[in-house]
């Protein structure tokens, strides 16, 4: 903070004096909020704006505590709008936002400046208020030029009350309404361009012409509609392409300059460049970072303001823009693809990425199932080449209900974009394309298609819970790492090498982030992290570097290589280490899934890998999934489905597993039950692949089982091993004998 600067900010003939010698004011005993620290003020503050004051002085002196503590008081005084107002005179709305950017009045600072908006807005839709200000245009010279003044001085708020008086003129006439709209300068520019989606042809043609005057190069993509587009309105058309000539070649003369060639493909781009986040919005005076969006309000007939974040006002920017290019290139798709594409993505972002896919009349969802699978197919193929995971999600699902099989068929020597799909960056896009392909029921094999069973293997070994996979050659080390992010949220998975820190990364579900120390080894750090980022399972990966504070500054060119990896410091505590890490991971886009989104994909995994197994196509290898599904049959929640598709994988551990399940005596007696029917599907497709100990044990299980259901289907596994006819007669003969025989029922009455 500049104290001298903001010192000169003080106006002269201040109310307060500063003492010769530093003494404590004396306060009352029974004052609820006591000075910091002795004031060097021989007279204390006694109206908000000497409170405003003494926290400059304060600031100056090189005193932010009782800065603070004066701030403090003219917050707890709640200011009415004349005051704040007053104080913006005096002050202008740079000193508010010096006073932001000092740390010890950052938070109370923001809270002065929200309430300074309000002010303004409040103050501007006074009718009485702006009545008077119109009135005043039509006066005096004197009284005009005020009346300029004040609007300027109310900036881009003028504007939605001017646009009112415009189209029906009561206080003054419309030239000096438009006049007024002029002198606003660039601060008009953003709600008149809220305002071209007026259906007022007579007004819109006057708010081009206004843009032609104040707006400059970076406005004139929003005339190419109206100056090009068939079906416009004469007036507007004309007042569109004399604003365009005016801004391109100075004069509103030069109109046979112009050309509507090439105009849809520049605003397609310049769609495609908000859609991407690509584009830069210039810096703003909100302490939030966030930004301001007019647009134009059919009801109120005039412009409303929005307070977005710039990618929101991206998305909206992008929708516009590829309505304008669609209405200039009527035959052709892509503008349509790309207004679909966006409208996928801001139904994300609207409905959050921990909520399902929105659904139902009016989303975009249904909207792309109507498309048809082609358009969808291409939106997913324009979403894939732009790096949209939300739109790629999206069309992967409608897919699922309007697509079939032949979209897994090579095209132009290039594999179906659903197909791509399964190695896409987001692991919510591979388990959507892995599940829309089953949904298809595929009966042949197809290129890629081992990848379904490896991401529902992935999904299912991950668990509920986010994990963490620490890299780190020192176990001591590691582990305490290991047990730090545990404690911020991340189960960790501990792995001395780089090459073991990214087996695990690429073969568990749920792993959220991977946290290499710099001395990495067998791959060193920066090989890891390039390995990490090639591969399409931990593409999107964030990646954190985990070390001494003094070691930062190696890794520059680390960061500038690789996107979402970041350093952190050592820390002592979760505390520490969480400050330094949310920030991180709250930049993250698409988030992490959530606990029970996880919870749900993996419900959703055991359900398809079922599916498989009892597929007598047998076009998908459960192979991969063998471990996960191993783990799974151990999980009472997850083990019914878990055990069926056991039991379609033609290996000895598999058997073995189904036969561990089956003979536990702790095991409930229904998983008990399914997992040895399984084990008798398994030994008739596959063969019996348990040793002698093991079958001995079996018939003892049976035996010793004491649930009916349980020993009749551990009976049925004996079966299934086809015994003998020797083995066969022996167990008949080893049944006792009957007692008695089945005894006649007494008839009835007797």
């Amino acid at each position: 903070m500049d104290l001298k600067k903001l010192s000169s900010l003080l106006v002269a003939g201040s109310a307060l004096w500063i003492a010769p010698v530093s003494i404590g004011w004396a306060q009352n005993a029974d004052d609820v909020n006591p000075l910091p620290e002795a004031s060097p003020l021989v007279q204390e503050p006694k109206t908000p704006v000497e409170e405003f004051d003494a926290v400059l002085m304060m600031l100056r002196l090189g005193k932010p505590e009782l800065a603070r503590y004066y701030l403090q008081q003219l917050l707890d005084g709640e200011p009415d709008d004349a005051t704040m107002l007053q104080l913006r005179d005096r002050h202008d709305t740079a000193t508010f936002l010096e006073l932001i950017r000092v740390p010890q009045l950052e938070a109370d600072a923001k809270k002065l400046a929200d309430r300074l908006q309000t002010a303004i807005r409040n103050h501007v839709n006074d009718p009485g208020y702006f009545s008077q200000l119109v009135k005043k245009l039509s006066g005096s010279s004197r009284d005009r030029a005020e009346a300029i003044d004040e609007m300027r001085y109310l900036g881009p708020y003028a504007v939605p009350p001017l646009l009112l008086e415009l189209q029906n003129p009561q206080q003054t006439n419309k030239g000096d309404l438009v006049y007024a709209l002029t002198r606003l300068g660039r601060d008009a520019n953003d709600p008149l361009i809220g305002a071209l989606d007026t259906t007022d042809s007579e007004l819109k043609a006057t708010l081009i012409s206004i843009l032609s005057t104040i707006g400059g190069e970076d406005d004139a993509i929003w005339l190419l509609r109206p100056a090009f587009a068939e079906g416009e309105d004469p007036a507007v058309r004309l007042a569109a392409r004399e604003a365009l000539a005016r801004i391109r070649y100075d004069s509103p003369a030069r109109t046979d300059r112009l050309s509507g060639s090439g105009a849809a493909d520049r605003l397609l781009r310049e769609s495609i460049t908000h859609l991407t986040k690509q584009y830069q919005w210039p810096e703003n005076d909100r302490p939030d970072g966030n930004c301001v969006l007019w647009s134009w309000n059919p009801a109120q007939r005039t412009v409303s303001e929005h307070v977005t974040t710039p990618n929101h006002a991206s998305l909206h920017y992008a929708e516009r823009l590829a309505r304008d290019a669609a209405a200039l290139a009527p035959q052709r798709t892509e503008p349509a693809d790309v207004l679909l594409a966006t409208l996928m993505v801001r139904d994300m972002d609207a409905n959050g990425w921990d909520q399902p896919v929105l659904r139902g009349p009016g989303s975009a969802h249904d909207l792309a199932v109507v498309c048809g699978p082609e358009t969808c197919l291409d939106v997913l193929r324009f979403a894939q080449e732009q790096k949209l995971p939300g739109a790629q999600l999206i069309a992967l699902q409608a897919l699922g209900l309007n697509g079939s099989v032949k979209m897994l068929a090579e095209q132009a020597g290039k594999p179906s974009p659903v197909v791509q799909a399964l190695d896409a960056p987001d692991e919510r896009v591979q388990f959507a394309a892995a599940t829309t392909i089953l949904q298809w029921a595929p009966e042949q094999p197809f290129r890629g298609n081992r990848r379904i069973v490896e991401i529902l293997a992935r999904a299912l070994n991950g668990g509920s819970q986010p994990q963490s996979v620490v890299i780190d050659p020192n176990s001591k080390r590691g582990s305490e790492t290991v047990g730090l992010f545990k404690d911020v949220g991340y189960n960790g998975i501990r792995a001395k090498t780089g090459m073991e820190g990214f087996e695990a990364a690429v073969s568990h579900g749920g792993v959220g982030l991977a946290v290499l120390h710099p001395n990495t080894i067998r791959w060193e750090l920066t090989e890891t992290v390039a390995n990490l980022r090639r591969d399409s399972r931990t593409a999107h990966l964030p990646i954190v570097i985990y070390g001494p504070a003094h070691l930062r500054d190696q890794y520059g060119s680390v960061f500038a290589q690789f996107e979402q990896v970041a350093f952190v410091d050592e820390a002592n505590n979760s505390l520490e280490l969480k400050r330094q890490l949310v920030p991180f991971l709250a930049q993250i886009s698409p988030p992490p899934l959530t606990q029970e989104q996880r919870g749900a994909q993996i419900a959703e995994a055991l359900y398809w890998l079922r599916r498989i197994a009892l597929d007598a196509n047998h076009v998908f290898d459960l192979a991969p999934a063998e471990g996960a599904l191993i783990a799974a049959s151990n999980n009472p929640e997850l083990a019914g489905d878990a055990l069926v598709a056991l039991g379609a994988i033609p290996k000895a551990s598999a058997q073995k597993q189904l036969f561990l399940v089956a003979v536990g005596p702790a095991v409930d007696a229904a998983i008990r039950q399914r997992a040895a029917l399984q084990l008798g599907y398994h030994i008739q497709r596959f063969g019996a692949l348990l040793s002698n100990t093991e079958l001995g044990q079996l018939q003892a299980a049976v035996a010793a089982a004491k649930d009916p259901r349980v020993q009749t289907a551990l009976a049925s596994v004996i079966g299934s091993l086809k015994p003998t006819p020797e083995a066969a007669r022996k167990q008949i003969l080893s049944r006792p004998i009957s007692p008695a025989p089945i005894e006649v029922a007494p008839a009835k009455g007797s």
